[in-house]
C-alpha cells in the first residue's frame, strides 16, 4: 500500500515543482528588466568591514527584454559599465540571455550568448530595445568567464541565481590552469546583488 501512495503522489510533486519553476520564470521576467547600481552592495561591504581586496568594484547594469523569436521565447539583453551609468563600457557584460524552465534542476536556466561581432552592435548598448528581432545568426554561446548559465530559484521572497558548480572558467595567462569560480545573484523588487567566489 505504501508503494501505491508514493507512486500516486509523485506526479503531484513534479507538478508542484513545475508550477514553482514557471512562476519563478514569470517573476524573473517581471523583476530583472531594469537598471541596477552596485553602490548599495559596496556600502554594506564597507560597513561590515569586508576586506578591501574582497569588496566589489562599482558596476552599473541594465537588462532589457527584447522580442527575438529566432533566439528564444524569453530573451534579455544585459549591459554593464564599470562605475556608474556613464562609466567605462564593459564588453564582457554586453550579453544576450535566454530564459527557460529546467525541470531537471527545478530552476529557471538563464543562458548567456555573446555577439559574434560585438562592434556591430555596441551602438545598441544604450538602447537595447532596438535589438528587437535580433537574428540567432548574430550570437553564439558565450565563452570563458561570461559563459556560465545561472539557475534561478525562489528564496525567501527573492530570486536566487547560482552558477552550476565549476561551470564558470576563465583561462589563466602563462599556461597556468584555468581559474574556476562560482556566481550568485540575488534579486528582489528593488535590488540585484552579484557575488563571485
Amino acid at each position: 500500500m505504501l508503494l501505491a501512495i508514493c507512486a500516486m503522489s509523485s506526479p503531484a510533486i513534479v507538478g508542484a515543482a513545475s508550477i514553482e519553476v514557471k512562476t519563478a520564470l514569470q517573476q524573473l521576467m517581471d523583476m530583472l528588466p531594469g537598471e541596477y547600481d552596485s553602490e548599495p552592495q559596496r556600502f554594506f561591504e564597507a560597513e561590515y568591514k569586508t576586506p578591501v581586496n574582497e569588496q566589489h568594484a562599482r558596476m552599473y547594469r541594465a537588462f532589457t527584454l527584447i522580442d527575438a523569436p529566432e533566439i528564444g521565447p524569453h530573451v534579455l539583453v544585459g549591459v554593464g559599465y564599470e562605475g556608474d551609468k556613464y562609466g567605462t563600457f564593459k564588453d564582457s557584460e554586453f550579453l544576450v540571455w535566454t530564459l527557460a524552465t529546467d525541470d531537471a534542476t527545478r530552476a529557471v536556466r538563464m543562458t548567456p550568448w555573446q555577439f559574434k561581432r560585438p562592434a556591430d552592435f555596441a551602438a545598441f548598448a544604450t538602447d537595447a530595445s532596438k535589438l528587437k528581432g535580433l537574428p540567432k545568426a548574430a550570437v553564439m554561446p558565450a565563452t570563458g568567464a561570461r559563459g556560465c548559465a545561472m539557475l534561478w530559484q525562489p528564496l525567501n521572497g527573492q530570486l536566487r541565481g547560482r552558477s552550476e558548480t565549476g561551470a564558470c572558467r576563465e583561462a589563466a595567462a602563462g599556461g597556468k590552469p584555468a581559474q574556476t569560480f562560482d556566481r550568485e545573484w540575488l534579486l528582489n523588487a528593488d535590488e540585484l546583488w552579484i557575488n563571485f567566489a
